[in-house]
């Protein structure tokens, strides 16, 4: 990892950001999320992101969250997870069961091999991307404050990966290119029928590993125009 180099990159990413009108913040404590999550007008906060349900340290979570003056108009927050030894598709079937099944019923009836070959060790979850209609119009935007957020994550905990899910609609636009996930991998689940809301099986999980975000990084600062 080139820890100056996405330093560098950061740079150039904030500043775009701020000269158009916007500000970052990196919230260590989520104890207010659910707050402004639901003041932004977001109708829901998924439960392996949500304080109601864990508590969070500085060491495990953060949340990236984008302002224009006094509004908030975007947020994303992403988990640390150190699975060590333990496959990921054991990790997602009990922690799914505790968050959608009440810890009684299973919730996932099947997990992707592939799944288990390709995430490993330390990890980072990122989810419950959301913007305001208004800032979610500029793909622009979007595509400059998820690549800080990618950058941050590897800065503060250098994972192996980071991991999000994404509905098939939003990746036949071009989801996992605006932001930066280059790998992906289509039905890597499969919900005990009915899914729990807003969940279901179109979704992919896509992924952005180390080497993978070093060489967006090599290729960003040496070619600034294909950022």
């Amino acid at each position: 990892m080139r820890r100056f180099d996405y330093a560098k990159l950061m740079h150039l990413c904030l500043s775009e950001l701020n000269s158009k009108g916007y500000d970052l913040t990196v919230l260590d404590d989520p104890t207010d999320i659910p707050e402004i999550i639901a003041g932004m007008g977001k109708p829901y906060l998924t439960p392996k992101l949500s304080p109601k349900f864990n508590d969070f340290t500085s060491e495990d979570t953060f949340w990236l969250l984008l302002s224009n003056g006094e509004e908030t108009v975007g947020a994303a927050g992403c988990r640390f997870e150190d699975l060590g030894t333990r496959k990921i598709s054991q990790h997602w079937k009990s922690s799914l069961k505790r968050q959608y099944g009440e810890g009684e019923r299973d919730v996932i009836e099947w997990v992707s091999p592939q799944v288990d070959e390709v995430l490993k060790g330390k990890l980072v979850y990122y989810g419950d991307l959301f913007f305001t209609p208004e800032a979610g119009r500029s793909r622009r935007i979007l595509r400059l404050f998820v690549l800080i957020g990618h950058l941050w994550t590897f800065l503060k905990w250098d994972p192996n990966s980071i991991y999000a899910f994404v509905r098939e609609k939003d990746l036949s636009r071009g989801a996992n290119f605006y932001y930066n996930f280059p790998r992906f991998i289509p039905s890597p689940q499969r919900w005990v029928k009915p899914a729990p809301e807003p969940r279901e099986d179109s979704e992919y999980v896509v992924m952005l590993a180390r080497a993978d975000l070093d060489a967006l990084v090599e290729m960003y600062l040496s070619s600034p125009e294909r950022l």
